[in-house]
């Protein structure tokens, strides 16, 4: 059996007779059933097609439903029972998951075929607005003398002919087409100026560091250490800057498979913590260190914590000065960054510094490097979210109509992307109030703060926004305190 692929182009108005014949050139385009499969198969075996397993049962789960001829099946019911395991009362009102795999599994698609499409005649795409996957035939390289010829996309279709006109273009369009040629690169090296990575420097995207976290209570590793470093550990992963890394037996070093996987030599912290709660004065010692110098960042003797209530306040104290955006380890990678740029973290924490202390100079470069790194990393959550509040930022004096509808989409992205995200949330929270929709950014809001109530940040930023809303009554119990660096005027 062939499967053909039908394609339709629009002829230019005000073209008729011989230059229509002049203007078109045509050649066949089938696929049949068995190359089709063959792409699959080739894709889901490369290493370099970044998607987890249950994502690739997920695409070839639909693919081979295309190529049976159920197409029409594809559904997110159906999906989730059969690939995902849900019962079959699954309600996907209820539960997005569906939606949300698709959202990675469509990136991780793209992303692939951006890297490596070259390997391949054909490309396997995942449309939004749907399950049912599309194929997309690579057009042939030209031969010398033509030109190029533009991708044509194709869905599976039951039937037995098939003939599709692709257009060649004119010379005008030649023209124009190196006219843009030239202007992407002088765009690109402008980026590349603001953003200070020269063009003979490699390219690196840098992950979040890891981190070792070692707890004393009264100078003992105890029952009550174990506890206080488990409510630890909690809020420190609250705030998505570090990886916490698990120490092996007495030598305070990481699991060997974890130092090569955080490169512990060049891009991990120290973080040791002894707490007193028994003296005559209770007092909390706490100290970060960075491991590839040995450079002690912070080193801290607290004797006046009447102001207290409980370990859990201790806890949320020491997350955020350690964690935070604004925090020891960020700061400490914050200056490596600016000596050294790079895509991926580094940029979203010069995002958030920029955020802070807005500079039209500052913020462009910040959105010149997150788009760049959304290239790099089309399933970074982080990035999303930071470029939504860039963008929000350098728009805050011109109030381009277009920019809420954008900065909407990338948080939305971000949520769906991290939903556990309190930096996702607060993402959406101001992009939502930017296009005037202010119950839906109440919602954004307190889910931020169900997520991480430990970010001053955050708190700051709810409470902005209930004060610029005249909420007044809710923005005192929000209790900002004086460590928050989030400046109203971003709203």
């Amino acid at each position: 059996m062939t499967l053909c692929l039908k394609s339709s182009v629009n002829r230019p108005e005000g073209i008729s007779g011989l230059d229509k014949m002049n203007e078109f050139r045509t050649y066949e385009q089938v696929v049949g059933v068995e190359e089709a499969m063959l792409e699959l198969e080739k894709l889901l075996a490369d290493q370099r097609f970044r998607a987890s397993n249950r994502n690739k049962r997920f695409l070839r789960y639909v693919m081979e439903r295309l190529f049976d001829g159920s197409a029409n099946q594809i559904k997110a019911y159906s999906i989730a029972v059969d690939v995902f395991g849900r019962s079959t009362d699954f309600d996907p009102t209820l539960d997005p998951i569906v939606r949300i795999e698709a959202t990675r599994l469509r990136t991780s698609l793209v992303h692939y075929y951006e890297l490596y499409g070259r390997d391949h005649t054909l490309r396997i795409d995942l449309p939004k607005g749907g399950y049912v996957p599309a194929v997309l035939r690579q057009a042939p390289l030209p031969e010398v003398g033509s030109h190029p010829v533009s991708k044509s996309k194709f869905r599976f279709r039951h039937t037995h002919s098939l003939r599709s006109s692709i257009p060649f273009s004119d010379t005008r369009s030649r023209i124009f087409g190196i006219a843009n040629v030239a202007c992407a690169v002088c765009l690109l090296l402008v980026a590349l100026f603001l953003i200070k990575i020269p063009l003979t420097q490699k390219v690196v995207i840098s992950e979040r560091p890891g981190a070792i976290l070692a707890v004393t209570v009264d100078g003992k590793s105890n029952q009550a250490a174990r506890e206080l470093a488990e409510k630890l550990v909690i809020a420190l992963a609250r705030f998505r800057t570090i990886n916490l890394l698990t120490s092996s037996g007495e030598s305070g070093l990481p699991e060997p498979s974890q130092r090569a996987a955080y490169n512990w030599q060049s891009n991990a912290y120290y973080i040791e913590i002894d707490y007193r709660p028994d003296a005559p004065q209770p007092a909390l010692w706490w100290q970060v260190s960075n491991q590839s110098n040995k450079e002690i960042l912070v080193s801290q003797l607290d004797s006046n914590l009447g102001g207290l209530d409980s370990s859990d306040d201790l806890v949320g104290l020491l997350a955020y000065q350690i964690a935070g955006t604004n925090g020891a380890i960020s700061n400490s990678e914050l200056r490596q960054e600016y000596k050294s740029p790079t895509l991926g973290h580094g940029c979203v924490l010069r995002a958030y510094h920029a955020v802070r202390s807005p500079t039209q100079q500052k913020l462009e470069a910040s959105r010149i490097c997150l788009e760049r790194s959304l290239r790099a990393q089309p399933n970074n959550a982080d990035v999303y979210s930071a470029l939504s509040l860039v963008l929000l930022a350098k728009s805050s004096s011109k109030h381009d109509a277009r920019v809420p509808e954008r900065t909407l989409k990338l948080a939305d992205t971000a949520v769906q992307l991290a939903p556990g995200s309190a930096a996702s949330a607060r993402a959406e929270m101001e992009s939502l109030f930017h296009a005037e929709k202010l119950d839906a950014a109440m919602a954004a809001g307190r889910r931020a703060l169900i997520l991480n109530p430990l970010d001053k940040d955050i708190t700051a930023a709810f409470a902005a926004f209930l004060s610029a809303t005249n909420r007044w009554n809710e923005v005192i119990p929000q209790n900002i305190g004086p460590r928050s660096e989030y400046y109203l005027s971003t709203l």
